[in-house]
C-alpha cells in the first residue's frame, strides 16, 4: 500500500529493478525524500568501496611489477658478475642494453651514430 496525496491508499504491484535502474531512480528522485536521500548515499558509499577496493588492486598490481623488477636486476647483477668479476661495468652494460632495446623496439637506427651515441 501507498499513501497518495488525497490522503487515502492504494495497492501497487512490485516490481524488480535492476541495480543500474534503481541507480538512475535515486540519482534523478528529490532528495528531500527519505527514501531517495537514503538511496543516494547507499549507491555513494558503495562507489567509493569500489574505487578504494580498484586503488588497493592497481598498488598489489605495482608492488608485484616493482619486487619483480628487482628480483630481475639482482639475477642481471650476478650475471654481469659471474662475467666480468666486478659489479663496475653494470651502469654501462645496462645502459647500452637499454639503448640497444630502444633501437630494437622503436626501430631507429638513423638515431646512432658510429660512436653508438644518440
Amino acid at each position: 500500500m501507498v499513501n497518495l496525496g488525497s490522503g487515502s491508499q492504494r495497492e501497487v504491484d512490485d516490481i524488480l529493478l535492476t541495480r543500474y535502474a534503481c541507480y538512475l531512480i535515486a540519482q534523478k528522485g528529490d532528495p528531500r525524500k527519505q527514501e531517495i536521500a537514503f538511496a543516494q548515499t547507499c549507491f555513494a558509499i558503495q562507489t567509493r568501496r569500489a574505487e578504494v577496493i580498484e586503488q588497493r588492486l592497481l598498488e598489489g598490481e605495482r608492488v608485484s611489477a616493482r619486487r619483480k623488477l628487482s628480483e630481475t636486476e639482482k639475477e642481471l647483477s650476478g650475471v654481469i658478475f659471474e662475467h666480468t668479476g666486478s659489479t663496475e661495468n653494470f651502469a654501462l652494460i645496462r645502459s647500452k642494453g637499454d639503448f640497444a632495446t630502444e633501437v630494437t623496439i622503436f626501430g631507429a637506427p638513423e638515431l646512432v651514430t658510429n660512436n653508438g651515441e644518440r
